[in-house]
């Protein structure tokens, strides 16, 4: 199992023992953070792949050129909060990749950075976005770990009930956030949301490393032969 999934499902397993140890609400809020650290380290670990994949910066597709110099330029007109890349490697990096050089480096801290909740078209506009993966919820919907939570067969029902989960796990996460709120999450519907992380997060990990190997095939065949 890929390290990166592995991290995720002990802290979907650590936030259920937690219940244990402290409100319902506080695990339901760290299991939120526990996935957006997720998405932006899975995001992360297929971006740096890239360079090892293609072996020059005009060979990307075209979506993901566009967000990393989208977000490269954002960041150095306004830095994030929380920025551990200097600006002159942004500098540097960015300026490799637009001169084609190699080797050649994507700023990819700034390029994963996200400060929306991730309902479940943010998710999709997310993936699409970034990493160039278009029908995001539609591909899900066919990997194995997502049928088997789902318990139907067809994917546009799949589809639709991850969708409805994951913002139904978003509103309950911005209610109880908000200051004075007095809603409360109980055990049932907190374990649905772990049962359905375990399931969506090797589902999203799946659908990326074949779009993966689906840029590297397509970058090989259209290579001269000899």
């Amino acid at each position: 199992m890929p390290p990166h999934i592995l991290a995720l499902k002990t802290e979907i397993r650590s936030a259920g023992l937690l219940v244990l140890q402290t409100s319902y609400n506080g695990v339901l809020l760290a299991l939120s953070a526990a996935f957006e650290r997720f998405i932006t380290n899975t995001t992360s670990r297929f971006l740096d792949s890239l360079p090892g994949q293609i072996p020059t910066y005009n060979q990307i597709p075209d979506k993901i050129r566009k967000a990393h110099l989208r977000y490269t330029s954002e960041a150095l007109s306004k830095p994030p909060r929380y920025l551990t890349v200097v600006e002159l490697d942004l500098i540097r990096n960015l300026y490799n990749c637009l001169n084609n050089n190699s080797p050649y480096a994507l700023n990819t801290e700034v390029t994963t950075i996200n400060e929306r909740n991730f309902t479940a078209k943010e998710l999709g506009d997310y993936y699409s976005e970034r990493l160039a993966i278009d029908d995001f919820w539609r591909k899900l919907a066919s990997n194995a770990d997502l049928q088997m939570w789902a318990g139907v067969n067809l994917q546009e029902q799949i589809s639709v009930r991850a969708r409805a989960k994951l913002d139904d796990f978003i509103n309950d996460r911005n209610n109880i956030s908000h200051a004075g709120s007095s809603q409360n999450i109980g055990p049932t519907i907190l374990e649905e949301y772990i049962q359905y992380f375990d399931a969506l997060s090797p589902a999203i990990t799946a659908v990326c490393q074949k779009h993966f190997t689906d840029i590297s095939i397509s970058l090989a065949n259209r290579r001269p032969a000899g």
